[in-house]
This record gives C-alpha cells, sequence and structure tokens, in this order.
C-alpha cells in the first residue's frame, strides 16, 4: 500500500469519523484526486465537443455535458499554484533559500511553456501539410500548458514566500482582470505573425489566443493563496462539505450575475465584456468546490476505490496531451460531427479508459528504465 494511503487510512482509524482531518500526504492525494476530476472534466468537454453534430448540440444531453465545460481551465490553473505553494514550502523545509526556490520553481514554469510548444508541434506533424498561415497559428498558439506555465513563472516570483500573500493575491487578480479587460478592448491586433502570437500569450489576439495569461493567472494565484493556507487547516468531513456548499453557492451566484450582466448591456460572453468578472468569480469558486470535494472524497471513500482518480491526476498534462488529438482533427475524422449525444458516451468512456492505460504504461516504462538505471550502479 502507498504511504499516502496507509497514512490517510491510519488517520481515519485513529480519529473519530467526524473529526477526522487531511493529512500532509493526504492533501497531496486530495490534489490528485482533484486533478483526476479536472481530467475527467477535460476530456468529455473535448470529446464530446469534436464528436456530436451540430444537430444534436441543441439536446438537453449535450447541454448537461457542457455543465462542467469551463471548470476544467481554471481548475488545472488552480491546482498547478496549489502545488507550486506546496513545493515552496517542502523546498524550504530542505533549507533551500526563498531567492533560489522562486527562480528554480519559475524556470520550471518556463519548461512547462516549452512542452507546450512541443505538443502543439506534435499536434501539427500528426494533421500533416497546411498552409504557412495555418501551421503558423498551429504551432504558436497559446493553448493552456502555455498558460500554466507562464502563471507558473509569474507566481513564482510575485508570490512564493512573500509577505501578505492574500495581498498580493487580490493584487494579482484585479490587475490581471483589469489588464484582461482592456487590453483585449483597445489593443489593436498586431499584423505580423510573429507579433500577434508573441501578444497572444498574454492578452487575447485572434487566430492566436485560446488561453492568456491575463485574466486567467489570477486562478493560479488563487492556488498559491490555497497551498499557503492549506497546511495549516484541519479539514474534517463536515468542514469539506460546508466548504463544498459554499464554493457552489458562490458559483451560482456568479453565474447568475454574469448571465444579468450580459442580458442588461448586450453581447456575447468574451474576455473584453465586463461580465467576464463575475465569471472569474464563477470559474475560481467552481474550482474551488472541486478541490473541497476531494477532499470530501478522501475522508469519506476508501482510498483504493480513488486509485483510478489519483493515477489519472497524477499525470493530468499527460492525459491532456494523448486525448486532444483523437478529439480534434485527423484522427478523430471517423468520428468528429457525426454523432449524437448518446452514441459518442461509450466513446468518451473508451477514450479515458485509454488515456488511463497510456498513463499506466507511460509508468511501467519509467519505472523499468529506473530500475534498469539502478541495476548499473555500482554497489
Amino acid at each position: 500500500m502507498p504511504p499516502a494511503e496507509e497514512s490517510v487510512r491510519s488517520a481515519a482509524r485513529a480519529r473519530p469519523v467526524q473529526a477526522v482531518a487531511v493529512p500532509a500526504h493526504g492533501r497531496q492525494v486530495a490534489i490528485d484526486v482533484a486533478r483526476g476530476i479536472a481530467v475527467l472534466w477535460m476530456i468529455q468537454t473535448h470529446a464530446f465537443d469534436g464528436w456530436v453534430a451540430s444537430e444534436h448540440k441543441g439536446s438537453v444531453g449535450y447541454w448537461l455535458t457542457r455543465v462542467v465545460a469551463s471548470v476544467p481551465a481554471p481548475l488545472f490553473l488552480l491546482l498547478s499554484g496549489v502545488g507550486l505553494s506546496l513545493g515552496a514550502q517542502a523546498a524550504l523545509r530542505r533549507g533551500q533559500r526563498d531567492a533560489a526556490t522562486r527562480w528554480a520553481l519559475a524556470r520550471r514554469g518556463l519548461g512547462i511553456v516549452a512542452a507546450g510548444y512541443v505538443v502543439s508541434a506534435v499536434y501539427a506533424a500528426i494533421e500533416g501539410w497546411q498552409p504557412w498561415s495555418a501551421l503558423h497559428a498551429a504551432l504558436f498558439r497559446a493553448d493552456i500548458l502555455h498558460c500554466i506555465g507562464l502563471s507558473l513563472a509569474l507566481c513564482s516570483v510575485l508570490l512564493l514566500r512573500r509577505s501578505h500573500v492574500a495581498t498580493r493575491t487580490v493584487l494579482v487578480c484585479v490587475v490581471s482582470l483589469a489588464g484582461g479587460l482592456l487590453f483585449s478592448r483597445w489593443l489593436p491586433v498586431p499584423r505580423s505573425p510573429w507579433l500577434a502570437a508573441l501578444v497572444g500569450l498574454f492578452v487575447d489576439a485572434p487566430g492566436y489566443t485560446r488561453f492568456p495569461l491575463l485574466p486567467l493567472v489570477g486562478f493560479c494565484a488563487i492556488g498559491v493563496l490555497v497551498g499557503d493556507k492549506l497546511p495549516s487547516l484541519q479539514l474534517s468531513r463536515n468542514a469539506a462539505g460546508s466548504a463544498l456548499v459554499m464554493a457552489v453557492c458562490v458559483a451560482l451566484l456568479a453565474w447568475l450575475a454574469t448571465r444579468g450582466l450580459l442580458g442588461c448591456l448586450g453581447g456575447a460572453l468574451s474576455r473584453s465584456h465586463l461580465a467576464v468578472l463575475p465569471n472569474f468569480v464563477d470559474g475560481a469558486a467552481r474550482a474551488l468546490a472541486t478541490l473541497a470535494g476531494a477532499h470530501w472524497l478522501v475522508l469519506r471513500v476508501p482510498i483504493g476505490w480513488l486509485k483510478g482518480l489519483v493515477q489519472l491526476g497524477s499525470a493530468s498534462l499527460f492525459a491532456y496531451a494523448v486525448h486532444i488529438p483523437l478529439c480534434y482533427g485527423r484522427l478523430s475524422a471517423p468520428l468528429s460531427g457525426r454523432l449524437s449525444v448518446a452514441q459518442a458516451a461509450p466513446f468518451v468512456v473508451l477514450l479515458i479508459g485509454l488515456c488511463w492505460m497510456a498513463i499506466r504504461l507511460r509508468s511501467a516504462v519509467h519505472d523499468a528504465l529506473r530500475q534498469r538505471s539502478r541495476a548499473r550502479e555500482p554497489a
């Protein structure tokens, strides 16, 4: 049994049921469970979007698949911030200096940005020949990995091991929201594709932006704050359940406020619309609700039942890279835009299983290589 599972089960046996709190290892399990939930929601979001025919996208079934479609991106960013904060705390326990820790974690974030470009290149290779304009946009589009990496780098420098983390987090959220609104409204669209690709990393640039740094870095900043407070929290089942309910209520109120602003001001929801402000609160609340729900599950459900979610969550970036080409593009052609929701559902389950098997295979290869490396070491 893994140490994390043993620690949680030992705590459950040692304390009354309602007083069980998540210990350090259990908190990491809960974070991986939350990531696993995010992977499930991400796969179903992309798969149903890519495979369901347009005439079926007005159905109740398809609407139900969209209920959580907006959650994965803010959830991944928030959990990245939580992991960043916990990583900095671990570095402090090892005796590393704060400045060195910040720059090391910032470089790791930039490495994720580089990985995003590698993944884009692989996707472009899968698609084959494309006109230069389409190929350039495909190679240099600002996607979720780029946003996560840049957010980690920025939050490492601005928030980690700093004083007044809560105040700094609020400032990052306010500045990122205001900057996103202003630049999306009034920044001229660069004519140069190279400049557009660069600008698209930070704010909306048509054709190059899916997930810009502004305002999405705010989710990562909130995650850093949560990670900073998490070690001192004693989340019992009741406390985790209460946090879940509160976050869901905030998300519902923010969703209603978003709908209300769109009704009053008109237009569609975008990062240049004022409705993006309550929409940001909605996304943050849904992400926090998922994290609270994951903690509740770890305390309520036998850890063995959550093993699959933990495995998915521990390799969430790999799962992202594996499933996208099967939802969109050349590899998805046999299913793309051809199915009803009911017809697509078994294939979605199959895709989740395929991603899980790919993660297991990757882990097995890593373990085999590690054992071989150890066998070659001198006694």
